[in-house]
């Protein structure tokens, strides 16, 4: 059984998964990444050493509904 089958789509469907990269650089890419996780993009990485790092860390500790690493 492949991946697709198991997270029960057709075995000839195409599924893609967008993920918002570097969140936490700046307030801008926070914001921006934030958008995007409320519309079409389904998870996304924090950066620790970054200046928006304290903010971003603040959102995911007050949303834990979404799908950050």
């Amino acid at each position: 059984m492949s991946l697709l089958t198991e997270l029960g789509y057709p075995p000839d469907q195409r599924v893609v998964v967008v993920h918002v990269d570097d969140l936490g650089m700046s307030h801008a890419a926070n914001a921006g990444g934030l958008r995007a996780l409320e519309a079409t993009a389904t998870c996304g990485s924090i950066m620790v050493p970054c200046p928006g790092f304290a903010e971003m860390a603040q959102i995911a500790r007050e949303r834990p509904e979404l799908d950050l690493g």
